[in-house]
């Protein structure tokens, strides 16, 4: 696995600039933490780490052939169970261990559940839980704990050092105590314009 760079990117829509010359280095199997107020880029910049849009000028090397994320809304099948979820995208795992990890993030009695009848914050921690047991190289965690308390917060942000050692992992927000919460490298950055609504 070889760190993930990204040279000089450029992205605009329309006349709003959203990212200008941004480079930056994410270390392997290391943490970093994307922080900036809204507008700055940051969901834009995970779009391009993750293949959904192209920039305009730069360049993204090292990104691995296999990644997952979570995304600013959860993309759950509104119908199916949380086990149900995270079987679809990670059918090889037996139903004990997609619990046992369910239970690591206090939706042990949940797990048969629709995702339609779960609150906010338990979507949250599926969609979590799905990306973890996705596996890949790469994880990419658009806020994360957004939508959950203080204390489900930690446990999620526990969960989520434990699980993934030697795992790369970038995670946007705007809040500096979850940076503290889950540590590594710190990336602060700034606006270019009026750009995304991250």
């Amino acid at each position: 696995m070889e760190e993930l760079l990204v040279r000089g990117l450029c992205k605009r829509f329309e006349d709003k600039v959203v990212l200008q010359d941004f480079t930056a280095r994410f270390p392997a199997g290391e943490t970093t933490c994307i922080m900036g107020r809204s507008g700055c880029g940051k969901t834009t910049l995970l779009n391009i780490l993750m293949g959904f849009l192209a920039p305009d000028a730069g360049e993204v090397r090292g990104r691995p052939a296999r990644l997952s994320a979570v995304f600013q809304e959860d993309r759950l099948l509104e119908g199916f169970s949380a086990r149900a979820n995270i079987a679809f995208v990670s059918p090889q795992l037996p139903a004990e261990q997609i619990d046992r990890h369910l239970a690591a993030v206090g939706l042990a009695q949940d797990a048969g559940q629709p995702v339609r009848e779960l609150s906010g914050g338990m979507r949250r921690r599926v969609a979590i839980v799905r990306a973890v047991l996705a596996g890949g190289d790469l994880l990419l965690l658009d806020e994360p704990f957004k939508g959950l308390d203080e204390t489900t917060r930690a446990s999620v942000a526990s969960y989520l050092r434990a699980e993934t050692p030697g795992r790369t992992v970038v995670m946007v927000t705007h809040d500096p105590d979850e940076v503290a919460l889950m540590g590594g490298q710190l990336l602060e950055m700034e606006p270019t314009g009026a750009g995304d609504t991250t």
